[in-house]
């Protein structure tokens, strides 16, 4: 009794008994030794247990760390109740959160749900946890208002009305417009000051962000591509010109340096933070790394497929790439050595740009499709899709601190 006592209450749960059953043999054996007789009670038969009891132990092997038993529980409950409310949300949202899902999923399978309980609180109340998780507040408000009265005061309701009340949306800010062709590429300074936009009208436009100015207009070859980056101070900008970079001085205007190599147009550049290193992906299917003082080329990486967009980590480390071949996936690898650190997969074909956070934990893309997508560097999990774009996303970028994502669209503007 004691032993079994002390092995109940260890830290560890792998070292507490694996089942009541295992209790069970004990405490019988116990009773024999002790009074010399058997116990007189026959075993009850299992109970065939419901798509509930399933959840609830799927929530208990979840909280003690056994994800694939947990998992197991809930496909169980679903099989007994393919429309179960907390089986569906808390295997949906393992599934999102382990990347094998995206949020779009999530959502879709919560209103599937919610159809098929017109009367119940809970499918709203779940759908507005998960718009909250993926830090969409006006979704999540529109949910929680569709709850009826009655059940306004329950515990869980309030305390998902309490969150849309600290939560902040991510929402169009300002819109920036000057162009008179589509805008190609835009980046954003590390500080979240300025913005640089490259258009089909032949020109790179530094834009003030807290006032929506321009600041200043460059001109650039209309036929030279338009991928263009910021170093993390705002000094320097990097735009593409054919197969070849250009490196400029964003006070004066001047172009101080041509970086030369790739056989094809280069279809993407990138800086890191320091702004002495940079990343150009072309069609010749190559990355190279470059040494932006001097122009030198470090070294030369094969993706052995088209690159659209390349993204730099701000220690010049990780790289992040996509490319129209292969289609729905993005790459996250070394630099130094081009080992593959990431896949995310389920973007929206095609990817047309791809950028890191400063922290290199999170990853935006935006594609043909007008679909944004924030992920999770570590896990490979999309966090969140941003609507807005109806047209192609041709290229994203985030502030250091990733409150602001600057879009740049079809439509002739930039949105932060």
């Amino acid at each position: 009794m004691v032993q079994l006592l002390e092995q109940c209450f260890q830290l560890n749960p792998e070292n507490r008994p694996a089942t009541l059953e295992h209790c069970a043999t004990v405490l019988t054996k116990s009773y024999a030794d002790l009074t010399g007789r058997g116990f007189e009670r026959t075993r009850p038969e299992s109970l065939r247990l419901t798509a509930s009891a399933l959840n609830n132990r799927g929530v208990s092997l979840q909280e003690l760390g056994r994800f694939a038993d947990a998992e197991k529980a809930w496909e169980e409950a679903l099989k007994a109740d393919p429309h179960h409310i907390e089986a569906t949300y808390n295997q949906s949202l393992r599934l999102w959160r382990t990347a094998r899902a995206t949020d779009d999923d999530v959502v879709r399978l919560l209103k599937e749900i919610e159809a098929t309980h017109p009367n119940s609180w809970q499918p709203l109340c779940l759908l507005a946890q998960i718009h909250l998780e993926r830090a969409d507040t006006p979704a999540a408000k529109e949910c929680l208002g569709l709850i009826d009265r009655v059940d306004s005061d329950r515990i869980e309701v309030e305390e998902a009305i309490n969150r849309t009340e600290r939560e902040d949306a991510m929402l169009c800010i300002r819109v920036l417009d000057g162009h008179s062709a589509i805008i190609r590429s835009a980046c954003i300074s590390q500080d979240g000051r300025l913005a640089v936009s490259a258009s089909d009208d032949a020109t790179l436009r530094i834009w003030d962000l807290e006032s929506g100015r321009c600041l200043r207009t460059l001109q650039r070859d209309p036929y030279g591509g338009a991928s263009v980056c910021l170093d993390s101070n705002g000094k320097f900008l990097i735009s593409t010109d054919g197969n070849r970079l250009r490196v400029w001085d964003v006070a004066s205007g001047e172009c101080l340096r041509i970086l030369e190599g790739h056989e094809d147009p280069i279809s993407s550049v990138a800086i890191n933070s320091a702004g002495d290193l940079a990343i150009s992906g072309s069609r010749d299917g190559s990355l190279r790394v470059w040494e932006i003082g001097t122009g030198r080329l470090i070294h030369t990486l094969n993706a052995r497929t088209t690159i659209d967009s390349v993204s730099l980590s701000v220690n010049g480390r990780l790289g992040l790439c996509a490319g129209s071949v292969v289609e729905d996936k993005i790459f996250l690898f070394n630099t130094r050595t081009g080992a593959l650190v990431q896949v995310f997969e389920g973007a929206p074909n095609w990817v047309d740009s791809v950028v890191l956070s400063a922290d290199a934990t999170l990853a935006l893309s935006g594609g043909t499709l007008g679909t944004i997508k924030l992920w999770d560097t570590r896990t490979g999990r999309c966090l969140r899709t941003l609507r807005g774009h109806s047209d192609a996303v041709f290229s994203v970028a985030l502030s250091a601190d990733c409150r602001i994502a600057l879009v740049a669209a079809s439509k002739i503007a930039l949105s932060t």
